[in-house]
């Protein structure tokens, strides 16, 4: 069965440090995606994925100043598509997830 739990709250305040230790009470040593940014905030296990709303910024940095929107605007985001990953998780599909590195 799988398990979705949604966790949210400011930047910085120890979110991704929850996260790992959390993941460490269901078993398995989190780490990031091979071939991914070390230092991605996306962890997975062989219990748990930990996903991020980071790697579903549909601008950069550059992109967002350009038009003038923080990464908390919901325009900076792609959350359709993290809707339909979340939700193929869930359904048991393994999905092909961006990894924000910017």
């Amino acid at each position: 069965q799988t398990v979705v739990i949604g966790l949210a709250a400011d930047s910085g305040c120890g979110k991704s440090t929850f996260m790992r230790r959390l993941t460490s009470v269901f078993g398995g040593a989190a780490e990031p995606p091979r071939g991914g940014n070390p230092d991605s905030n996306t962890l997975i296990s062989d219990t748990t994925t930990v996903i991020c709303l980071d790697d579903y910024h549909s601008l950069d940095r550059t992109g967002r100043k350009e038009k003038g929107v923080t990464a908390l605007d919901p325009r900076a985001n792609n959350f359709d598509l993290m809707y339909e990953q979340v939700k193929a998780i869930k359904e048991g599909i393994p999905v092909e997830k961006p990894i924000y590195n910017q």
